[in-house]
């Protein structure tokens, strides 16, 4: 297998982890995000509902991973790059501009290694 699917395949794998840790235990997936605990949610806090969301999204997003890599869609590579590029931009974005918590930068930082990983691994693929 290349190192291309391998690398899609890990991160899927990994996605779709996280993806389970936010629907299973929300608080711990919180925690592991960085954002600070709160022990009594007011009324109207969404927060949780819409992690566990987010979650099924990770996990679905995961599977496409998999997916992808075990079927070999040629322009899957370039379209995760894409979409985990555009992530980061708008998880730094948010940052920047206060509208986000500074712990929005681990996730930033997962989607910008991801691309890169991929990106060399396609790399690699194609100097062989």
């Amino acid at each position: 297998m290349s190192a291309t699917r391998w690398t899609l395949t890990a991160l899927g794998v990994l996605g779709g982890a996280i993806g389970v840790l936010g629907v299973v235990a929300p608080d711990r997936s919180l925690d592991a995000a960085g954002f600070e605990p709160v022990a009594d949610r007011a009324p109207g806090d969404h927060t949780l509902t819409i992690l566990r969301s987010s979650s099924l999204a990770a996990l679905s997003e995961g599977g496409l991973y998999v997916l992808g890599a075990t079927l070999g869609w040629r322009l899957f590579p370039a379209q995760a790059v894409a979409h985990r590029l555009l992530l980061a931009a708008d998880m730094v974005g948010q940052v920047v501009t206060g509208r986000g918590p500074r712990s929005l930068l681990r996730g930033a930082a997962w989607e910008g290694v991801g691309a890169a990983a991929i990106g060399a691994a396609v790399w690699f693929d194609r100097r062989r």
